[in-house]
């Protein structure tokens, strides 16, 4: 029982602390309090910006708030995001040795994976599901690593493009003589449908980064569909990249904005300005039309253009 029968009690015997008794106390002093978060549409971008930020930035932008501005973050790992993290730490070992065989490279990888997973029936049941397809990909694998003069893994590249600074960590690169290639590993379902869905940006940011490092080499990003056991070609979606510029540049200027209200607001002697908040801020072009405005004072905005232009 959780709890002692009170017959016990009846007996006089000392029944020590309880658990609940022992331990209340360390919980309740460790226990965040619930706090009510508010969302705030004008917020700071951080940079660099990643493939799955981007993503995130486009799709939702209350999930990038919540994630990346308040940290608040999901630390629940699915089944495929944990054998997907044992896949590519054990493939960043394993890629570094050689092999003569794809056998003796297969082995190899069970090998590092199997001392990734101390708990017997999970590691059962890793094989039982993933064996035949890391056997399948290694066979295939150890053919593409003819030729490769030079790996690299789980690198983090940083670079700008079109005055945005980006970053992306890639899987692997494998430099050829007159080629490289940018692999993504890919354990989840569906791998083919993501690579296609419009922005998804994982190959792309490799290849921009790759054409600007490699100028006179062939470039070739390749997602590894370790579920299905086939190669997918990157597809490169510079269009979209940039559409979604624009959209990185404007929330930029509408923040830009907001700042310049807030130290209005905080420096102003003014009681018009810093309790009634009387004031509006704007960034207008060269020719004083306006590009963007923060949440003041909606009225000033339509006689700003036309005073700007004047000045």
């Amino acid at each position: 029982e959780d709890t002692p029968s009170r017959f016990l009690y009846e007996l006089g015997l000392d029944l020590g602390i309880s658990g609940d008794d022992k331990y209340s106390d360390f919980v309740l002093k460790n226990t965040y309090e619930e706090k009510e978060v508010v969302y705030d549409e004008e917020f700071e971008i951080k940079y660099p910006i990643f493939p799955t930020t981007l993503k995130t930035l486009i799709e939702c932008p209350k999930k990038y708030y919540f994630s990346k501005v308040l940290n608040i973050i999901n630390e629940e790992e699915s089944e495929d995001e944990f054998f997907g993290n044992i896949f590519h730490e054990s493939m960043r070992e394993a890629v570094k040795e050689k092999f003569s065989s794809y056998e003796e490279y297969y082995e190899k990888l069970k090998e590092k994976i199997a001392s990734k997973i101390s708990d017997k029936k999970l590691l059962f049941d890793v094989m039982v599901k993933w064996d035949e397809k890391i056997k399948k990909f290694c066979k295939q694998d150890f053919e593409d690593l003819t030729g490769v003069l030079k790996i690299e893994t789980e690198e983090k590249k940083r670079f700008f493009y079109n005055g945005i600074e980006l970053a992306a960590v890639v899987d692997r690169i494998d430099e050829k003589e007159d080629e490289v290639v940018l692999i993504d590993y890919k354990t989840s379902k569906n791998a083919e449908t993501y690579e296609r869905y419009p922005y998804e940006f994982q190959t792309t940011f490799y290849y921009l980064w790759a054409k600007e490092k490699f100028p006179d080499k062939k470039i070739k990003t390749v997602i590894w569909d370790i579920n299905e056991g086939k190669k997918i070609e990157g597809i490169i979606k510079k269009d979209i990249l940039k559409e979604a510029k624009l959209s990185l540049y404007a929330n930029r200027l509408k923040f830009i904005a907001t700042k310049m209200g807030d130290i209005l607001k905080k420096t102003a002697m003014s009681a018009n300005i810093k309790e009634r908040e009387d004031f509006s801020c704007a960034i207008f072009d060269k020719n004083g039309n306006l590009i963007t405005n923060a949440p003041h004072i909606p009225v000033h905005l339509g006689s700003m253009s036309s005073v700007t232009k004047s000045i």
